[in-house]
């Protein structure tokens, strides 16, 4: 929601965003794996101490796999 005090962003604003923001090239030009880089072994082990039970919690989502109306 837009208020007088923050505005909503121009068109030409939020295309320059995209640039600005772009992760393209930050591990190198034929780096294909992007953010996933930062998932280090390290980063695994770190994770795995967090773990305080063995419970597994589904992220999976519904899908609708029925076809459009009708």
């Amino acid at each position: 929601m837009a208020t007088d005090s923050h505005p909503l962003p121009t068109e030409d604003e939020v295309l320059t965003y995209f640039d600005r923001c772009s992760n393209w090239g930050r591990w190198g030009p034929g780096d294909s794996a992007g953010t996933i880089n930062l998932i280090t072994p390290e980063k695994r082990e770190e994770a795995a101490r967090l773990v305080t039970s063995g419970r597994a919690v589904s992220l999976a989502r519904q899908w609708n796999t029925v076809g459009g109306p009708g």
